[in-house]
């Protein structure tokens, strides 16, 4: 399907652009640089009284810091070309002036593609109003203001924010651009204060937006997958909508509940258990708000739509980086820190089910913890409180580094997937079901006072250690958790040919040198350890564009032929937008085949090789592999 059959299949027929490129005359903000120009204009201000005043009457008594910053005498003087002295009016509009013409240029051409698209370019000026608010595609500058400074990015954020009013389910596609250098290091922050999601939003400079192919195939990207971003923008907002309705309803039952009520639960209950009100009505209303969520019919709705999303053919990260899975992961694990501020017994026990035990030193240092030992609670509170409670059950675990090399999905003893320190060291831990230990209550108001070794760090949350207990054990009566997410490292990533003469030569690639990759290690269907190398849709272009260019020349003879394979593979280029299965390239070569049809036989051609790690390889070997 062709990026004009696509985009018409989607509706994506209108597309705003908005930017200050269309503006008809000059803001202060964007003579904000001109200094020199603006301090010698001051000075030589009654050469031209008579002019100046007729345009802007009064001018004599507003302060210059106010009058350079007025918009309105901005506009006076713009309105004076060819009647000012000498050069002034040049001096203070001309690199205006330029920079306008260059954006006019820009805007035409960008005009002219959508057209050959068939999309129908809607001109929007920083501060006119917006003719069609549902058009479904949206190009933004990055700076809608010549002062390019944080205020104008926060007019850009406002004005795509009211393309977005209302239309929070069905969001349109964003493309932001701009010519300046700046754009790489704005362009997240942008996406989080517009809140729009990847799928659905792309960056590109002025330039290469209009060079070759690149607007059909940022198009073509962004109309793929817009009915799968539609699904999850529907979730977002339906989620976010629902929780407030959750919030009312939650607080409607409770606010039911009064002093004499909870009176009655702590005589006939809490007394008896050792749990002070407090601590027992945040594990209630923690419930029974989870239950106001459930009981939403929209965000049920919209969470069985999300199911129908096709994950097989997920985007490769278009901005540099990828959502710290682990975060989400150690948040659904623990409680929050300062939950432990609430005291879980009136006896004075100061340790709860499900807490995890680390020493002083550990917590409060800066070092390598790989090896150390946590220690986790697992008796029940409310045994930690009697009298006949003579000793307290903890097991230990290890911890281990938190790296793609150490991280398993892989059957084993049990385990915790995460769990951070100061400085955010992180790690996973190891527990060892037979290191098993007491501990009575004199050892343990040892152990725990200030001057003792260890303390409370985190508390798990009651079904992770209700599942921790379980293993333990003997893994009897476990219960089933949802699956961790799987864990993401940043890596660096570097393209390597084999030169004529058989040397090896790593490709200057900008973008892949300076963004790298993500790797998400999970595991496949049998449980055993699945590694996935995914880079970013700009690495992507730059890889293809990379061996596009080369020459036969650049390659010993016997490789050319695979370097013309290579070229042909769309399969390969397309496997490298989804993501490389790099699981068994950890010692040696891993092989990237493309296939091809011959007669009714499907040839496989190795045309490029994959390895984890840096790996010495004989330049014999290069030449042989090409």
């Amino acid at each position: 399907m062709t990026a004009e059959e696509l985009l018409a299949a989607r509706g994506i027929d209108r597309a705003l652009i908005i930017d200050d490129g269309y503006d008809e005359e000059p803001t202060a903000a964007d003579l904000s640089h001109e200094t020199d120009a603006w301090a010698n204009f001051i000075a030589d201000i009654v050469v031209d009284h008579d002019a100046i005043e007729a345009a802007f009457p009064g001018y004599q008594d507003v302060a210059t810091d106010d009058l350079i910053a007025d918009d309105a005498f901005v506009r006076a003087l713009w309105g004076l070309e060819g009647k000012l002295t000498g050069t002034a009016w040049e001096d203070l509009f001309g690199r205006y002036q330029r920079d306008q013409a260059s954006d006019r240029g820009f805007l035409t051409r960008l005009e002219e593609a959508l057209q050959q698209l068939n999309v129908t370019a809607i001109p929007v000026g920083r501060d006119a109003e917006i003719p069609d608010a549902s058009a479904p595609l949206v190009f933004v500058d990055l700076f809608l203001g010549g002062a390019q400074d944080g205020k104008a990015i926060s007019h850009s954020v406002r004005r795509v924010l009211q393309v977005l009013e209302g239309r929070e389910q069905n969001p349109p596609l964003v493309v932001l651009m701009s010519r300046s250098d700046r754009l790489d290091l704005n362009k997240e922050e942008f996406r989080h204060q517009t809140k729009l999601l990847g799928a659905m939003f792309r960056v590109s400079g002025k330039v290469a937006l209009i060079t070759g192919d690149t607007l059909p195939r940022v198009l073509m990207r962004l109309a793929q997958h817009q009915p799968d971003g539609r699904k999850l923008a529907t979730f977002l907002d339906v989620w976010d909508r629902g929780l407030g309705e959750a919030k009312e309803r939650f607080l409607e039952t409770v606010r039911r509940l009064d002093l004499s009520d909870y009176a009655q639960i702590r005589d006939l209950l809490l007394d008896f258990e050792g749990q002070p009100l407090g601590s027992y009505l945040l594990d209630v209303f923690d419930r029974v708000l989870q239950h106001e969520i459930e009981a939403d019919e929209q965000t049920i709705a919209a969470a069985i739509d999300v199911n129908k999303v096709d994950l097989r053919a997920y985007l490769a990260p278009h901005i540099a980086g990828s959502s710290d899975l682990q975060e989400l992961v150690h948040r659904s694990i623990y409680q929050h820190p300062k939950r432990l501020a609430v005291p879980a017994t009136t006896a004075g026990a100061p340790l709860s089910f499900g807490d995890l035990l680390a020493t002083r030193a550990d917590i409060d240092g800066t070092g390598d913890l790989a090896g150390h030992q946590v220690l986790a609670v697992m008796t029940p509170a409310c045994d930690l409180v009697r009298a006949e409670c003579k000793q307290v059950l903890l097991m230990a675990g290890t911890l281990k580094a938190l790296s793609p090399e150490q991280w398993s999905y892989a059957a084993g003893g049990p385990r915790t997937p995460i769990i951070i320190f100061s400085n955010n060291r992180r790690y996973w831990v190891a527990w060892d079901v037979k290191d098993l230990r007491t501990w009575t209550p004199v050892e343990f108001a040892q152990q725990l006072h200030p001057a003792g070794t260890w303390q409370p760090h985190l508390r798990l949350r009651e079904g992770i250690a209700l599942e921790l207990q379980q293993r333990m054990l003997a893994d009897l009566g476990r219960v089933g958790q949802m699956a961790n997410m799987p864990a993401t490292f940043p890596v660096s990533v570097e393209l390597l040919r084999v030169q004529a003469n058989g040397e090896w030569v790593a490709e200057p690639l900008e973008i892949l040198g300076r963004d790298g990759g993500v790797c998400f290690v999970g595991r496949d269907a049998d449980s055993k350890p699945n590694l996935r190398l995914v880079i970013s849709e700009a690495a992507c272009d730059e890889i293809t564009a990379c061996i596009a260019g080369l020459d036969n020349d650049q390659v010993p003879e016997n490789a050319r032929a695979a370097l013309a394979r290579l070229k042909a593979a769309d399969d390969v280029f397309a496997k490298l937008e989804i993501g490389l299965d790099v699981t068994t390239a950890k010692t040696s070569f891993s092989a990237l085949k493309t296939r091809r049809v011959e007669g009714d036989n499907v040839v496989e051609e190795s045309v490029a090789y994959i390895a984890r790690h840096p790996i010495t390889v004989p330049n014999a070997q290069a030449r042989r592999h090409g």
